[in-house]
């Protein structure tokens, strides 16, 4: 099953806000990589509920799966780009 297939089209923008805020954090020598993802889950869930509409539960399970997206989506990239 692909994550992607869960999250509502609204929140498409929110996956690469967040996938484009990630490789800002990454080239920052202050944090760690492995902090990454905690940080981008931090950012969707405030981010992810005040833009489509309010703080419900569905709008917060969207944005544990925006988070989870945008990190599935750069490791995809990245792996899609070993193999070549």
């Amino acid at each position: 099953m692909d994550i992607l297939s869960l999250i509502i089209e609204e929140g498409y923008i929110i996956v690469v806000a967040l996938w484009i805020i990630g490789e800002f954090i990454k080239y920052t020598d202050t944090i760690q990589n492995k902090w990454i993802p905690f940080i981008l889950l931090g950012i969707s869930v405030f981010m992810t509920p005040w833009s489509l509409g309010g703080y419900t539960a569905h709008y917060v399970i969207q944005s544990i799966l925006s988070a989870g997206g945008a990190v599935f989506s750069d490791q995809l990239s990245k792996q899609w780009n070993m193999e070549e």
